[in-house]
Formats: structure tokens, C-alpha cells, sequence
């Protein structure tokens, strides 16, 4: 089941929005559609299949209510029109996960400047796994962007970064733009981390068997172990399986998390098709326990987001030093930390 529909720097919607108003400017035919068609198909769909069944009905009386007040009758573009109602639903809820999309089948015009990277095919973007490298002090550093499901389609990007970062002393996880993905693969990722057997979540479901997800017994190269110190770069747009994947962490003692609160988004669902080129994102499921949905995952030590790659460089060598037995080693590091330390935001943002 996927965590989450592309939300980074302000979500889909936002960016539909700004090539609608781009449209309009340029004078394209407008689109037409059935709105209340569209807002009976999601009320219906929120009613059924949305977690909370309070909340559910609550929502699709919101929407029909507001259709039948004409509150959406001065809107004539579509992507305006998905954009209010996302609005709508967000407001009432503060579910982040929560969206209405317009998506038609027929390509439309887009200005590239709006495209994210993350929107092309996957194997571009190294399946999430942007940045691999070895910092002074023998720390390594990996930056992971999303976690695009299935993992074994891909499983051997993260067996390449884990056997580059085999030999380092510490890690660094920057998680600072990742913007969430499958609750599988970030289980099979949290396996590089933890012992095998953990569970890491456990999800319940509206009209779905309650889901448990534990780390791999066996996964493609070395694992990083449990031993090293390891910190996590965290921001406001860390977000959904990146925010899961940093709560785990935190949680089990395994990580430090060094940066910014996240930005909230701890519920699971899917997208579906409403009519005319419509499409909503549903939230059918919550994990058990503490929910971060609407409140982020809090860090361990609080910086500016984009000192957090930094800072959590800088822990990780005092880490380092505080258990070095090796003399020439413990110089190294007391030579490193007493330089300036090169400047990390590159990392971040």
C-alpha cells in the first residue's frame, strides 16, 4: 500500500494550479465537467472507505453541503476546482494526504519549470538514492529522496550505497527532502539499519486485514548494522515514509535526529478515479500507536534545516571521538572537528 501521493514544496495541487492559471493566461478552451458529479463520487468514496468512519461522514456531508450552497459554481477550471476541493478537505481534517487531483488522460501543456524531478521515471532519479558519499571523519553520508515501491525491483541501488558505505565509521541519513513512498520499502530499507525480525509498523485499515510490516530476514549487501552511530537530517519537508522511517529510528534508539519538525503525514490510502479526469487520494489506513498526522516527527536536536546535514556531521565525529581508543585515530578526528567544516547545505536544499 503506498504512504503517500507526491506532496513536496506545497504538493501536486499547487503545481496543477499554477499551469491552469498558465493556461487561462495563454487563452485554452475551457475544460468542461461535471462537478457535481465529482463531489458525489468523492463524498461516496470518503463515506466508504475513509479510516475514520466519523470523520468519513463528516467530510462527504461537507462536500455536498458546499455543492448544493453553489459554493463551487463560480469556479469553472478544473484545476481550481480540484484545488478548493483539496482545500476543503484538508481544512476540516488536517490530513496532509488528503487531495484532489485533475488528471486527465489526454497530456496537457506543462511549463518544465514546475516539473519535479521526482516526476519522471524512477531509474533517473536512482530510485530515491541520490546522494552516496564519505565525509571527513570516515562518515558516510546517504541522501534518500523517496521510497518507490516494490523494493525488490530496485533493491540492488541500496545494496550499491550500503556497500560504498560499508567501511565508514557513522552515518548520516538525510532525509531533509524526501517526500515518503511504500510502507514496504521503507521496511525493507529500515533492514540495512536494525536487526532482522523487527516490526516497524503496524497499520490498521478501514476495510482491509490490519497490516504488520517487520525488517528482512536477508536483503542484498551488507548491512550497516546496529553498533555505528547514526544521525538523521530531518526538515519541515520530510514526509510521510520519510517521517516513518525517522519516528522508527528515533524510537528504537537506533538514531539520533538532528534538524526541523516534520511535516506530518503519518496516514496511508490510495489514489482513485473520480469523473471527467478527476482523481483523490484516500487515506484507508493509520498506524498504531503515537500519530504524527498534522504534528511531525520532533528532533533530537533542533537546527535550521539546512544546517542539519552539518550538524549532524559534526555529532557524528564528537560521537566518534568520544569512544576512540586509537590515539592516531582520536587525533584525526580532533583535527577534523578544530577546522572549519565544509559547508554541507549542498546537502539540504
Amino acid at each position: 500500500m503506498m504512504i503517500d501521493r507526491r506532496t513536496l514544496l506545497g504538493g501536486a495541487a499547487g503545481g496543477f494550479a499554477l499551469i491552469g492559471a498558465q493556461a487561462r493566461a495563454a487563452g485554452a478552451s475551457p475544460v468542461a465537467f461535471d462537478k457535481s458529479a465529482v463531489v458525489r463520487a468523492a463524498a461516496k468514496l470518503l463515506r466508504d472507505t475513509y479510516v475514520d468512519p466519523a470523520q468519513a461522514t463528516r467530510l462527504a456531508d461537507l462536500l455536498l453541503a458546499n455543492l448544493k450552497a453553489g459554493s463551487y459554481d463560480a469556479i469553472s477550471d478544473p484545476v481550481e476546482f480540484a484545488s478548493r476541493l483539496t482545500d476543503d478537505l484538508r481544512a476540516a481534517t488536517h490530513d496532509l494526504h488528503l487531495n484532489v487531483e485533475y488528471d486527465p488522460p489526454e497530456p496537457q501543456p506543462v511549463n518544465a519549470e514546475i516539473i519535479a524531478e521526482d516526476d519522471l521515471h524512477p531509474r533517473i532519479t536512482g530510485y530515491g538514492v541520490q546522494t552516496v558519499a564519505r565525509l571527513p571523519g570516515n562518515i558516510g553520508l546517504l541522501r534518500v529522496t523517496h521510497f518507490p515501491s516494490p523494493p525488490k525491483r530496485f533493491a540492488d541501488r541500496y545494496a550499491a550505497a550500503m556497500d560504498l558505505l560499508q567501511d565508514t565509521d557513522a552515518l548520516v541519513l538525510d532525509l531533509t527532502i524526501n517526500h515518503g513512498g511504500g510502507a514496504d520499502t521503507s521496511a525493507f530499507f529500515l533492514s540495512y539499519f536494525l536487526d532482522p525480525g523487527i516490526v516497524v509498523s503496524r497499520s490498521i485499515s478501514r476495510n482491509a486485514p490490519s497490516e504488520i510490516l517487520s525488517t528482512e530476514a536477508k536483503v542484498p549487501g551488507p548491512r550497516y548494522g546496529t553498533a555505528r552511530p547514526m544521525f538523521v537530517a530531518i526538515s519541515g519537508n520530510t514526509f510521510s515514509a520519510g517521517e516513518g522511517v525517522s519516528a522508527t529510528l528515533k524510537k528504537l534508539g537506533r538514531a539520533k535526529l538532528v534538524g526541523a519538525r516534520t511535516r506530518g503525514g503519518a496516514h496511508m490510502g490510495d489514489t482513485v478515479k473520480l469523473p471527467d479526469g478527476f482523481q483523490i487520494f484516500v487515506v484507508t489506513g493509520k498506524g498504531e500507536g503515537p500519530d504524527w498526522e498534522g504534528i511531525g516527527v520532533a528532533p533530537d536536536v533542533a537546527v535550521q534545516p539546512e544546517y542539519a546535514v552539518a550538524t549532524a556531521h559534526r555529532l557524528a565525529q564528537e560521537a566518534l571521538l568520544l569512544k576512540a581508543t586509537d590515539p592516531k585515530r582520536a587525533q584525526v578526528l580532533r583535527n577534523v572537528l578544530g577546522h572549519s567544516i565544509e559547508n554541507l547545505s549542498s546537502f539540504s536544499f
